[in-house]
């Protein structure tokens, strides 16, 4: 009887515990083992689109590798239930893959089913951001659940059927739906910073921070048979014979507010961004430009943090009226989390971006050339006839030959432009003339170009018939340069600067220099090119105006 009591108490008190602490050490090893044999030795895809019918935070350990899918124990799948991440170099903490810590934290997204919670399939139509450590709903669920059940007692009322919405995870709490639903989610994406805007039709900014300074976006809308979201290219038709083009130049954009850099007028707490966004509306007010080139650095380089925040708000004035614009690179459009493939990329998804949009099933083809060397071909208003082109090139794609490109696609055209323009970040070596010039405007940097440039790109232009090219980069030089080269037999070339438009890039105190546009316009029917410029402090005043062909 002692010993069988001693053997009873040896069994309660250490091989129970153990066999739990085995389990569970047995369990999460194995789970672990899987995510790295699932990650390590497949190339697995992140989530890039489509319905779903959960969102979670995940802890990606550092031994699972890129933890593009991660794989979770269920009680009610029957087994394992897979998770997608949400396609974003830094986790929801900021934090890039490169930094030391031992996981880092996504969002995920579990692919809509017809297995999952025992229905025939449903997906996520809306979500919400509560707080983590309460049950409670947030406003914003009461609000809508009210709207169409009537009101709760309060906002803790538990009886009360909130019309759908189910607390799922981390505070998010999700709206359901059938998962064919129109309203279903089908994308999403989450940003940084305290200065967010969301310019795009059909994406809404959830309400509630996911983080301390993160939230998330969501995408409604059809999908094309890839998952990937549908656009459709603009066509650049003429109007009344006239084309007008805004050029805006060296934003240097960031994911917060941004710092105003070398204002005239010191102001107290000035927030560059939104002061620069303030002068590009009035700007459009004004203008109604039918096309906006960005002659490079949009964004501020490594001083950014999330260039997804920094680059929607900087093209949010032109997304949100539906305006067109084309974007020559700048040395600055770069970011420490990301790669250039992948900024491009999301500039080329985006809406009325020019960017690599080569669609062949278009009545015409406004676009010639690669992702960041192209050509945009501008019809007339009936859309049959060819009148102006509008060349965009990136000096630092190095295996792309810009005469080549220029060549190629000029003599690709059957029909000739009237008019051409072309535009890139930095000037090329003619923008120091040697001898006498014409100038319009004000030259204040003179030092010597830092950068090699194809010394050859001056004949070209010629050979192709451009009236004027337009540059950035040099944020107080603001003028045209008249080109001629009798000698060689060039045509004349107008070379201008956009000027800096952005008030967290740098000015120039001493010669109060203010940020500013500069505007083109091309008529066919006065066979004219005309150019003028406006500045912040007084807009809607025009200055510089000058005719570049007649």
């Amino acid at each position: 009887m002692l010993l069988s009591y001693k053997f009873q108490r040896f069994f309660k008190r250490v091989l129970i515990p153990f066999a739990v602490l085995l389990y569970i050490v047995l369990s999460f090893f194995s789970l672990h083992t899987r995510n790295i044999y699932h990650n390590g030795l497949h190339q697995l895809e992140p989530y890039r689109g489509g319905p779903f019918d959960d969102i979670k935070k995940i802890k990606c350990y550092r031994w699972y590798g890129h933890c593009n899918q991660i794989i979770e124990n269920s009680d009610y799948d029957n087994g394992d239930i897979i998770w997608h991440r949400v396609d974003k170099n830094l986790d929801l903490n900021g934090e890039s893959p490169s930094s030391w810590s031992f996981y880092r934290e996504y969002l995920y997204v579990h692919i809509s089913t017809k297995k999952r919670f025992n229905s025939p399939g449903r997906a996520i139509v809306d979500l919400a951001i509560g707080d983590q450590s309460s049950k409670d709903p947030p406003f914003y669920v009461v609000n809508d659940a009210q709207s169409r059940s009537g009101r709760p007692k309060s906002r803790l009322d538990v009886t009360y059927n909130y019309n759908n919405w189910e607390l799922r995870f981390d505070g998010i709490w999700a709206k359901y739906d059938k998962s064919n639903s129109e309203d279903a989610i089908t994308n999403v994406q989450y940003l940084f910073g305290n200065d967010i805007i969301e310019p795009r039709a059909d994406w809404t900014l959830v309400n509630g921070n996911i983080n301390s300074n993160a939230k998330i976006t969501v995408h409604r809308g059809p999908l094309n048979e890839k998952g990937d979201i549908l656009k459709k290219v603009p066509i650049l038709l003429q109007q009344n014979d006239e084309f007008k083009i805004l050029q805006v130049s060296d934003l240097h954009f960031n994911s917060d507010f941004g710092t105003c850099k070398d204002q005239v007028n010191e102001e107290h707490g000035c927030k560059a961004d939104a002061k620069t966004l303030s002068f590009l509306h009035q700007v459009l007010d004004l203008e109604s430009p039918d096309l906006v080139v960005l002659t490079g650095d949009i964004i501020d380089g490594f001083n950014t943090m999330d260039y997804q925040t920094a680059i929607l708000k900087a093209l949010s004035p032109f997304i949100s009226r539906s305006i067109p614009f084309a974007i020559a690179l700048g040395e600055n459009d770069k970011n420490q989390y990301a790669s250039r493939e992948e900024i491009i990329n999301f500039i080329m998804e985006l809406p009325y971006s020019m960017m690599g949009n080569n669609d062949p099933k278009q009545h015409h083809n406004s676009i010639s050339g690669d992702k960041t060397n192209y050509a945009l071909r501008i019809y007339d208003s009936k859309n049959d006839h060819l009148q102006n082109v509008i060349y965009i090139l990136d000096i630092f794609q190095e295996d792309v030959n810009q005469q080549e490109f220029l060549k190629q696609t000029f003599d690709s055209f059957t029909e000739k432009p009237k008019f051409s323009l072309e535009f890139q970040h930095h000037p090329i070596q003619q923008y120091r003339p040697k001898s006498a010039f014409a100038i319009v405007g004000a030259y204040n940097e003179k030092s010597k170009l830092k950068i090699k440039t194809n010394p050859q790109i001056r004949q070209t232009l010629s050979d192709i018939n451009v009236q004027a090219m337009s540059v950035g980069h040099e944020h107080t030089n603001e003028c045209c340069i008249h080109s001629e080269d009798k000698d060689n037999k060039l045509k004349p070339l107008w070379l201008c600067y956009g000027g800096g438009t952005g008030e967290g890039g740098y000015g120039n105190t001493k010669i109060k220099y203010e940020r500013r546009v500069r505007l083109f316009r091309m008529n066919t029917q006065k066979m004219e090119i005309t150019s003028w410029k406006r500045k912040q402090s007084e807009p809607s005043s025009v200055f510089d105006y000058q005719y570049i062909y007649n």
